[in-house]
């Protein structure tokens, strides 16, 4: 049994209400707690305030002997992530603990991540020729280096991750926060797992459903992204999105774009992707799944 592990598993919840998610994001922690045991964190911010007000604690150990009483008692947020670890890549220690939380010239971006990636040495030492600096031995900090670098020449955080999300390989699931926005993003293949639930007002992203079930929500979508989901109105689409990339994409005008074609949205999360993503138009393998 020693040599069984699961996976690193992510949560995030997103409360437009403006309810503290501290409490429910460590009970889902707890639920996920045997998809790792060796580091455990959470990062939470107030939408509502200036940019930046980013709170979060990480570090090695159960998520009840890092996430106290006394470290909650300081986490008060409406949006927030949080992530248990094992290592697949990247050693054992504190600095490899998860979320990462960055603050660069847009503001903070903080992500949790389950899987692993294929072709990070290209990507890593993309970012090293342009001056990189890492701190983690990690594939989850090239994810979110490169989300960053591209937030800077993208009108949103959206298609900052969705540039992002068709130069990784590999299996992955990933919790993304911004200053105002959550956003789910799964594999192409669907490899790794990742589940949207709701309570109330209050959305939540979670790598199995006993996570929602801890924090008493309910699935929205069944198990994982499927096809068809969006959201009700326009003020949801703005701060929760579910970006799930299948093999094949649809662009604005509704054409299909197969498997290696090389061509993308210009919007991802446009007003005709939603449309088409609303009535389940095209196959049923080809989907690229836009809520924000």
């Amino acid at each position: 049994m020693a040599e069984i592990k699961e996976a690193c598993g992510v949560v995030g919840m997103y409360g437009p209400e403006g309810e503290n998610v501290a409490p429910s994001l460590y009970y889902g922690l707890t639920a996920l707690q045997h998809r790792g045991q060796e580091a455990c964190g959470m990062a939470v911010s107030r939408t509502d305030r200036e940019r930046g007000n980013v709170c979060f604690h990480k570090d090695l150990g159960l998520v009840s002997e890092v996430l106290t009483k006394e470290v909650l008692e300081k986490m008060d947020g409406n949006i927030g992530l949080g992530h248990v670890r094992y290592s697949t890549t990247g050693a054992s220690v504190a600095e490899n603990a998860q979320p990462l939380v960055l603050s660069y010239i847009k503001g903070t971006l903080a992500l949790a991540h389950n899987g692993n990636l294929i072709n990070t040495p290209q990507l890593k030492w993309e970012l090293i020729q342009n001056g990189a600096i890492f701190h983690t031995t990690t594939d989850s900090e090239v994810i979110a280096f490169h989300i960053a670098r591209e937030r800077v020449h993208s009108a949103t955080v959206e298609e900052a991750v969705y540039k992002t999300a068709l130069k990784i390989k590999g299996g992955y699931a990933l919790v993304i926060m911004s200053p105002r926005k959550l956003i789910g993003v799964r594999d192409p293949h669907g490899l790794k797992p990742l589940c949207l639930g709701k309570r109330e007002e209050t959305y939540v992203f979670a790598s199995e459903s006993c996570a929602l079930e801890a924090g008493y929500a309910a699935w929205r979508g069944g198990h994982d992204f499927r096809r068809g989901d969006s959201f009700a109105d326009a003020a949801e689409r703005r701060k929760v999105c579910a970006l799930y990339f299948r093999v094949h994409l649809f662009c604005q005008t509704g054409q299909r774009h197969g498997r290696g074609a090389g061509v993308r949205c210009q919007n991802p999360c446009g007003e005709n992707a939603r449309k088409i993503l609303s009535r389940g138009g095209g196959s049923g393998d080809g989907r690229a799944g836009v809520g924000a």
